[in-house]
């Protein structure tokens, strides 16, 4: 809703759009900020697996750490990190 926000579109118009006239008018916004829609923000090419199996790695230790710190608050234990 934002992207039509500063289009000038007013809430209605934004409701009543299609989701085409969505994507398009997104693609204008990103054209309008010199950004090619077809490559990306910075021109660059997708996520290699490699890459992606990091991150995935990552978002799982953190979401262990997470899950080993809520753990020790529930049961008055302070988690210690190493």
């Amino acid at each position: 809703m934002e992207i039509g926000g500063i289009l000038g579109w007013r809430p209605d118009d934004i409701y009543r759009a299609t989701i085409p006239e969505l994507l398009l008018m997104f693609r204008g916004w990103q054209r309008a900020q010199g950004i090619d829609p077809d490559k990306g923000a910075a021109g660059s090419k997708a996520m290699s697996r490699a890459e992606y199996e990091k991150l995935k790695a990552r978002l799982q230790q953190a979401q262990a750490k997470k899950a080993a710190g809520d753990v020790a608050t529930r049961t008055g234990t302070a988690a210690t990190s190493a």
